[in-house]
C-alpha cells in the first residue's frame, strides 16, 4: 500500500506540473500555437528556419497625435486600432507576433505557399479599415517575405515566440 500510495502521489505531482507548464505556455504563445505540448518547449527554443511573410504596421505621426489626446481617448484609439490589426491578421492567416505601442509585427507562415497573398490582403484590408474609421489617421505598412528564425526565446520568467532575421529588418524599414 505504501508503494502504491507513493506511485499515485508521484503521478499526481507529474500531472499537476504538466498542467502548470501547459498553462504557462498558453500565456506566452500566440493562440495559433497553443496546440504545442509542454514537453516540446525545448524544441521551440531550438527554433527553426522557415519561410514567412512579415508585415510591420505603424500609425504615422502617432507621437504628435498622442500628445494632444486625453489618456482615455488615446486608450480607446489604440484599442480600436489594435482590433483592426488583429481582425485583419486573423482573416488572412496571420499571427500578431507583437504590438509595440502604435506598431505591430504580424507574421504569415508560408508552408502552404500563401503567405505573400495573405500579407498583402492583410495590408490592404487594414488600410481600408483605418481609412473608413478615421480619415485623420494615416498608417504605414511594410511587407517582406523570406527565411526567418522562428521559435521561442527568453528565460523561464518570460518566454516569447518570435521571428528574427533580415526579412524582419527589411519589413520594418519598408514600413
Amino acid at each position: 500500500l505504501v508503494v502504491a500510495s507513493m506511485r499515485i502521489r508521484a503521478l499526481l505531482w507529474e500531472s499537476i506540473t504538466e498542467a502548470e507548464t501547459r498553462g504557462m505556455l498558453t500565456r506566452f504563445l500566440p493562440a495559433q500555437l497553443r496546440y504545442v505540448e509542454a514537453r516540446e518547449l525545448h524544441v521551440l527554443r531550438d527554433g527553426e528556419q522557415v519561410r514567412m511573410a512579415v508585415a510591420f504596421v505603424d500609425i504615422r505621426g502617432f507621437t504628435r497625435l498622442a500628445e494632444g489626446m486625453e489618456p482615455r481617448n488615446l486608450s480607446a484609439l489604440l484599442t480600436t486600432y489594435r482590433g483592426f490589426v488583429t481582425a485583419q491578421a486573423d482573416a488572412h492567416g496571420g499571427i500578431v507576433d507583437k504590438f509595440i505601442g502604435d506598431g505591430a509585427m504580424v507574421v504569415f507562415d508560408d508552408r502552404q505557399g500563401t503567405a505573400a497573398a495573405g500579407a498583402l490582403a492583410f495590408a490592404e484590408g487594414l488600410l481600408a479599415d483605418v481609412a473608413a474609421w478615421d480619415s485623420r489617421i494615416d498608417i504605414g505598412v511594410g511587407v517582406h517575405i523570406g527565411d526567418v528564425f522562428a521559435g521561442v526565446v527568453g528565460d523561464e520568467g518570460r518566454l516569447e515566440y518570435t521571428v528574427l532575421g533580415d526579412v524582419v529588418n527589411v519589413a520594418a524599414r519598408l514600413e
